[in-house]
């Protein structure tokens, strides 16, 4: 999506919103999301899965000038049901600020 930023800003912002949706409420993402009921999520928890977040948001901001972006609210995913959540929301913002977190709660043995 960073490249689709450059030349399709309208579909990269309403994607960066569709892939907020299946980020846990730690910060922590899924590796991939299913797109068709039934095919399942990639629950493997790498400790980077969400450090394409604020790169994401950082391209997309600089390249648009679309501030408002980090303003919407967007479901966290629902850890017991692995859909977005009907009550657990935060800002595009807090979604990124939360991924920042978890990158430094989530390091490995020497730290990084």
């Amino acid at each position: 999506m960073l490249g689709l930023c450059d030349f399709e800003p309208a579909y990269a912002r309403a994607k960066i919103l569709e892939a907020l949706r299946y980020q846990f409420a730690s910060g922590r993402a899924v590796r991939q999301y299913e797109k068709f009921p039934g095919s399942g999520h990639d629950l493997r928890m790498y400790q980077d899965s969400a450090s394409w977040i604020c790169d994401l948001l950082d391209r997309y901001v600089r390249e648009t000038g679309d501030k408002a972006l980090l303003d919407e609210q967007v479901p966290y995913l629902d850890e017991k049901t692995l859909v977005p959540s009907q009550t657990q929301t935060g800002s595009v913002y807090d979604h990124g600020a939360r991924a920042v977190r978890s990158l430094f709660a989530n390091t490995g043995y020497h730290g990084l």
